[in-house]
């Protein structure tokens, strides 16, 4: 009898273990918002799809290409009508962790068994994915800004990258490279988001952040503003209509030798005109008139779960697994720098001559670049809740501008208005 009842007693727990094993391989299919819409990072999302779904043939991955600038209107939209995708790929996580839709990662990241752990990453890349203590994105690859500057285009009115120290430097430049159609300065005017990044980076060369309207800030703001009233001679009239695409557009085809914009510079131009990258320098924006020296602003890219997911503890599979070194580094590779403090710069470079294998050492030059901007004169980007609103404000403005209809001050009067009622909604 005894016998008997240890048989049983096996029987069963075969019973619940194969029971088990079959619920952990049931099929699950993962919605997965991914924004990043240049080919290579299009070449990339279905490369890592199809290698993981080899390896784990019970999780689809279904992708949702959403560009970054219509991200979080969609995701506002398809959150109130209940309807919740799985993952999603974001950059500041500000206004969507505010809009309560992210699902907090800490207990599945301080999990023991996690197998990705906090101190994987570089603490500047890891702390902007935190809101009040709160992890709300695994970071993959960091997003560092600057100038990217044609050196050829400056070589021919007698300048090197090494004369641009100030505002004023770049004015020099722009008198000299500015003729027959040929622009100094190229500027995404015509898109909220790029619009105001563009301001972004120039406000931190000021010591300034174009959400702040304390009278403190004030002069430092007014100088950006009149730094693009200065600059209207030296921007293609048609960028007021730019967005992303065509102001890289414009930058491959020299009609321009000076954008503004960031570490995934050569993702957007590769496709376009490999052979510009050798030309091209990131550094720095240049000193503003008020600022004892520049910054740089630092951000990352990374991926988060939505809260109303039903597939929770399979998409943080997926996010283990995306974090795992090599499979970070092939991504990162493709757009920006690591987010790992663990991938060397060689390994990274080599990496990213996969896929840029015609511009391999330009390439690892420009990553050079970027890294010392971001050791030298790196600050986290601001997190501004709310800010796609400001944006959508501050590029109407921006427009006004830039066609000449609006000035500097009145451009501060009106945006300080606007950004204060935004904040009271």
């Amino acid at each position: 009898m005894r016998y008997m009842f240890i048989f049983c007693l096996v029987v069963l727990l075969v019973v619940l273990l194969l029971g088990n094993a079959t619920l952990a391989q049931e099929k699950v299919t993962l919605r997965f918002v991914y924004c990043g819409t240049s080919e290579p990072e299009k070449a990339w999302s279905a490369e890592y799809k199809k290698d993981f779904e080899q390896r784990y043939p019970h999780i689809i991955i279904e992708y949702m290409y959403i560009p970054w600038a219509e991200q979080e209107k969609k995701i506002a939209v398809m959150t109130q009508a209940g309807d919740y995708p799985d993952l999603i790929q974001v950059q500041d996580v500000t206004t969507l962790s505010a809009m309560g839709v992210l699902e907090p990662l800490d207990a599945y990241i301080d999990n023991p068994n996690s197998r990705v752990k906090r101190s994987d990453f570089y603490p500047a890349a890891f702390d902007y994915s935190i809101i009040d203590g709160v992890l709300y994105s695994v970071p993959a690859h960091m997003t560092v800004y600057g100038l990217i500057v044609n050196e050829d285009m400056l070589a021919k009115t007698g300048f090197t990258v090494e004369d641009l120290k100030t505002w004023d430097d770049m004015l020099k430049v722009a008198e000299k490279v500015t003729h027959n159609e040929i622009y100094a300065y190229g500027y995404a005017a015509g898109l909220p988001r790029f619009a105001w990044r563009d301001a972004m980076i120039a406000g931190y060369s000021n010591g300034v952040i174009i959400a702040d309207t304390t009278s403190e800030a004030r002069s430092r703001y007014v100088e950006v503003l009149k730094w693009y009233e200065t600059l209207r001679p030296y921007i293609p009239p048609a960028a007021v209509t730019w967005s992303y695409p065509d102001m890289f557009r414009a930058f491959c085809q020299e009609q321009v030798a000076m954008i503004a914009a960031g570490s995934f510079f050569t993702a957007n131009v590769y496709p376009i005109n490999p052979s510009i990258v050798p030309k091209s320098r990131a550094i720095v924006y240049p000193k503003g008139p008020s600022a004892e020296r520049s910054s740089a602003m630092v951000a990352n890219a990374g991926w988060a779960i939505l809260r109303g997911s039903k597939n929770k503890d399979a998409a943080w599979f997926v996010i283990e697994d995306l974090s795992q070194r090599d499979n970070l580094a092939k991504e990162a590779a493709v757009v920006g720098l690591p987010a790992r403090s663990d991938i060397t710069l060689d390994a990274f470079a080599e990496l990213a001559g996969m896929y840029y294998p015609d511009i391999k050492d330009a390439n690892k030059r420009i990553i050079e670049d970027w890294l010392s901007i971001a050791r030298d004169f790196g600050k986290p980007q601001a997190k501004i809740l709310r800010q796609g609103e400001m944006e959508v404000k501050f590029q109407e403005k921006m427009y006004a501008l830039l066609t000449g209809a609006l000035d500097a001050e009145s451009f501060y009067e009106q945006i300080v208005a606007d950004i204060e009622a935004i904040r009271k909604k």
